[in-house]
């Protein structure tokens, strides 16, 4: 009978089979990092101390078996470091070769993500310390939820710490401690920075990292029970390799995703120690996304909040890839893990790029296998039982062997199930990606054919607006030829003018009465012949000779006359790149002359004259940009020129010369907010476009021009009721259109 000891820092007896220092409650409580009743162990060091050329500042971190201080380094470089030191008391050999192995550790790696060790040495009492680089960070977990990361965020941080994993397995070191207290993330230029720290419990794999004696004793736990492989619980003398780590990685991932570890860490410490173990190499964890479902409604909400997302949505994101992903990690037989850190961290990208994962759900053959080994004792006891019962009674067992038959197939069955369940699901994925893809075309489609349904109403539209083009172009024709003989007495009257301007400009101020006259007959009289007879470059060439002109005038001290004129350079200007196809240098032009105007406007604001020019510029400028494709700012024009016209109509100013202006800035308003497709306001700018054509007509029964204007008033608005496909509305305005121009076609607008 073995005689009991007490553990030296709980007081639990200690058969004399477990090895100094390797009391399993310690080892669970510290292990899971609960909170213990127990005296910290003397220092004899504080801050304010120096050890060889580091001064200490602060305690920031105690562990099993050392401290570590904040401490500030001088020379040769004056910089803050981590510094770690064995406790005082805790100096045994073992303690100090584990110290001497974890520094080692450190010193062969180089990597980002990896706490570099700067120094090393021992205290004047023979205590080693070494110096590493100080990480400002806090754990993974902490970092993620307290800045709200997404899950896809989550895994790019997953994967930082994955390649620093696999740089120390390159290295032939094994953590076998890896949990979020030991991936503290820092920010470096912004960005976060995962760091692997805590190399205390590091195995090499290939080289010894210290000459001092070290060897894992005989059911002595190392590692943290939450996230510690099966094989590390196992205490039964085999060597964890690589692939604990790859499972400890498993399960950080899990709880990067869950919010929770698969095994819940108060659990496991309220469990007896075989029992601990049992679960760790025995129990099947739930899928993450299965995890997900059955928490509490309002801790699933707080997990879902913390990753900036709902929580149905979040259990689809963790459905299908990576639920085979964590579970790859943490299968019991190690064999079926990643092989590498970086195998993980590919399939983790795969899945973050949508591309194939090599993870996927396990074969209905290896769930049969693992029953069986959950149940391995009650299986063969009922194998016995029916050996028995087959020795016995022959037709019994004839029927026992019919019924393991029948359940041999039902198992199957069931694995079968299980298996194309899987399958559906993932082929249900891929078909709801494929009906919201065809949702998405039908939409566009649907879109394209409403955009060539309009296409071809407006070129219905413009075949018949050109058929009426072509009827006055016959009228035209017959004018042309009177007017050619007088476009060439204009184009000479023309050409003397421009010569008359030019010498006239090169003479002295006593000729400017001379030239002013010449000027007013190049600008409204010559522009009034030249535009009707298609003589657009001769117009555009007396205009620039003007503007010419007027350029080289000093720019103060012009009467309001002298501007009257400028403005009209410019109108002129204007109407002619307009017609040569110079659009944005017409428009510059048009801004230019309402300018003027404006300025004009200022000086006598109740003058008819600059409305007038107020009116015709922003509707030229509305004309323009209407052609354009500009609507948003044809429409602010032609409202602002309406604006003008109902102002000069309402003072009585011009009697109905105003009216037939007002009117077609209505239609103008109305054609622009059509199409805009805003039905109401261009309904409404047709009706008041109507009543004041009605009003008009009304007046003056016998004016032609009047009644064709009032006859396309109610052909946009029949065309408009047409095109919303209200047959019905339109039938009457159309009706009115088409008997008004009947009545008056053929007869000369001009009366």
């Amino acid at each position: 009978m073995p005689t009991a000891r007490e553990c030296a820092e709980c007081g639990t007896p200690l058969p004399d089979e477990i090895p100094e220092g390797a009391c399993p409650v310690c080892a669970l409580r510290g292990a899971l990092e609960l909170p213990e009743d127990t005296a910290e162990v003397a220092v004899t060091e504080k801050p304010g101390d120096r050890i060889g050329r580091y001064k200490l500042l602060e305690k920031i971190g105690e562990g099993g078996y050392g401290i570590v201080y904040m401490a500030e380094q001088a020379e040769p470089v004056r910089r803050r470091v981590a510094l770690k030191i064995v406790k005082l008391g805790m100096d045994t050999k073992q303690v100090i070769a584990r110290f001497e192995a974890e520094r080692q550790a450190l010193a062969l790696m180089d990597h980002p993500n990896i706490a570099k060790v700067f120094d090393a040495g021992a205290t004047d009492t023979g205590r080693p310390y070494f110096v590493m680089e100080l990480v400002r960070g806090i754990r993974i977990t902490d970092y993620c939820d307290q800045h709200k990361l997404s899950t896809k965020e989550r895994l790019d941080l997953f994967i930082q710490v994955c390649h620093a994993v696999q740089h120390a397995h390159q290295k032939g070191i094994i953590h076998r401690d890896l949990k979020p207290s030991n991936v503290l993330v820092t920010r470096v230029d912004g960005m976060a920075v995962p760091k692997v720290i805590d190399f205390g419990i590091a195995k090499a794999t290939q080289q010894p990292l210290t000459t001092k004696t070290l060897f894992t004793a005989f059911d002595q736990f190392l590692g943290t029970p939450a996230y510690m492989s099966p094989e590390q619980a196992e205490m039964s003398g085999a060597d964890p390799d690589t692939r604990s780590d790859i499972y400890a990685l498993g399960v950080l991932l899990y709880e990067l995703v869950t919010g929770r570890t698969p095994f819940e860490p108060q659990e496991l410490l309220q469990a007896s120690l075989e029992e601990l173990r049992r679960v760790i190499r025995e129990k099947e964890p739930l899928r993450p996304s299965t995890r997900l479902r059955t928490m509490p409604p309002a801790d699933l909400a707080t997990v879902a909040r913390q990753r900036r997302t709902e929580p149905s949505r979040l259990i689809h994101l963790v459905r299908g890839d990576v639920n085979w992903i964590v579970m790859k990690c943490l299968e019991k037989d190690r064999t079926r893990r990643y092989e590498t850190a970086n195998g993980l961290a590919r399939d983790v990208e795969r899945h973050l790029n949508n591309e194939p994962v090599t993870a996927a759900a396990p074969s209905a053959f290896y769930r049969l296998s693992k029953f069986v080994r959950r149940h391995r004792v009650s299986l063969a006891t009922a194998a016995m039982v029916v050996l028995l019962l087959l020795g016995g009674v022959v037709v019994q067992g004839h029927l026992r062997g019919e019924a393991e038959a029948q359940r041999a197939r039902a198992e199957k069955s069931l694995a079968k199930a299980e298996s194309e369940k899987a399958e559906k699901e993932r082929a249900l994925e891929g078909e709801r990606e494929q009906r919201t893809n065809a949702m998405i075309s039908l939409a566009a489609a649907q879109t394209e054919r409403a955009k060539a349904e309009k296409a071809q109403r407006d070129a219905e539209a413009a075949r018949d607006e050109l058929k009426g083009e072509r009827d006055k172009a016959r009228q035209e024709r017959d004018k042309a030829e009177q007017a050619r003989k007088d476009a060439e007495s204009a184009r000479q009257a023309a050409t003397v003018a421009t010569t008359t301007a030019s010498n006239a400009l090169k003479e002295s101020r006593e000729q400017q009465a001379k030239l002013e006259e010449a000027m007013d007959f190049m600008l409204f009289k010559l522009s009034d012949k030249l535009l009707p007879i298609g003589h657009v470059d001769l117009l555009r060439e007396v205009t620039e000779n003007v503007l010419t002109h007027y350029q080289s005038l000093p720019p103060a001290g012009e009467s309001g006359e002298s501007l009257s004129r400028r403005l009209r350079v410019f109108q002129n200007l204007g109407r002619a790149r307009a017609i040569q196809g110079e659009s944005a240098k017409a428009e510059e032009a048009y801004r230019t002359s309402l300018g003027i105007a404006e300025k004009l406007s200022a000086g006598d604001p109740g003058k008819t004259n600059w409305q007038a020019e107020l009116f015709r510029c922003h509707e030229q400028i509305g004309e323009i940009l209407e052609a354009r494709g500009d609507s948003a700012g044809a429409l602010r024009e032609f409202e602002t020129s309406q604006a003008i016209a109902e102002r000069l109509v309402a003072n009585g100013r011009s009697g109905p010369y105003w009216q037939v202006h007002l009117l077609h800035s209505y239609l103008n308003v109305g054609d622009v907010r059509r199409v805009l497709a805003d039905k109401p306001g261009a309904v409404s700018a047709y009706n008041s476009a109507l009543k004041t054509g009605r009003e008009m007509t009304e007046a003056d029964t016998n004016n032609a021009a009047w009644q064709m204007d009032l006859a396309v008033c109610y052909g946009k608005l029949g065309a408009f009721w047409l095109e919303e496909g209200g047959a019905e509305a339109a039938r009457a305005p159309c009706e009115n259109s088409l008997r008004i121009a009947e009545q008056f076609a053929g007869k000369d607008p001009s009366k």
